[in-house]
């Protein structure tokens, strides 16, 4: 099932105030995201040298990130996450995906969300 099913799975479950649902389809589209962007960062190790095999760990994961930074679907997962555990009372779990939100967001992308969430929770 692609991301966009389970995207708008989470929807449908928003809208029938079904939490739980709701966060297991986040998570399952995360989880496909992060898998994507194994296969991509997999991919790029056919450019390293017999030499440059040390380094490919770093590479990988600099590809890995690259992937998920490449627009905004993994930050805003991750933030209607953090949303979904700061509402359940889930403080420690909210602010995991609020930070998590903030690092995935792409450069020179304006996301204030995971911001505001992280504000909220220390109200």
């Amino acid at each position: 099932m692609g991301i966009k099913k389970f995207l708008d799975q989470a929807y449908y479950s928003k809208n029938d105030g079904k939490n739980k649902d709701l966060l297991k389809r986040y998570s399952e589209a995360l989880d496909l995201l992060v898998a994507e962007a194994a296969e991509y960062a997999k991919g790029s190790e056919a450019m390293f040298t017999d030499a440059e095999k040390k380094k490919v760990s770093k590479k990988y994961l600099e590809k890995f990130n690259e992937y998920l930074k490449k627009d905004k679907r993994a930050c805003v997962i991750s933030n209607n996450m953090g949303l979904l555990f700061a509402q359940t009372g889930e403080k420690a779990s909210a602010k995991i995906f609020f930070e998590q939100a903030i690092d995935l967001t792409p450069k020179g992308e304006k996301y204030d969300d995971p911001y505001i969430g992280l504000e909220v929770l220390k109200i």
